[in-house]
């Protein structure tokens, strides 16, 4: 049996039917994590505007529609409470961290 990859294994962990969370957070964590038919509707991706604060795209949208409601900084402050809750080890928060978008204040002259 082949050895399942980071990804997988927090996918595991995080999943809908293991670990309780808002539909709302677990349709940005299955975007993340590249699970599909874990929430409806189901975000295809999720980008950060150049303030920090999060957009999603539907599952068959065009462009980035959804604003979100949470900052960057927040996303990463409860994707660090999810794994400490669903037990990740160092290296899968690591991993599930570094899957959040990030986001950069780019002067305009």
């Amino acid at each position: 049996m082949p050895r399942r990859t980071l990804v997988d294994r927090i996918a595991h962990k995080m999943h809908p039917s293991r670990f309780r969370v808002s539909g709302f957070f677990h349709a940005i964590l299955a975007c993340l994590l590249g699970q599909e038919g874990w929430t409806t509707p189901e975000l295809a991706a999720v980008t950060a505007t150049s303030d920090g604060w999060l957009l999603g795209m539907r599952k068959g949208d065009i462009g980035f529609n959804d604003f979100l409601g949470a900052s960057v900084e927040e996303l990463k402050r409860n994707m660090q409470g999810a794994a400490e809750a669903a037990r990740l080890t160092k290296a899968e928060t690591k991993k599930l961290l570094s899957l959040c978008p990030n986001h950069s204040l780019e002067a305009v002259s």
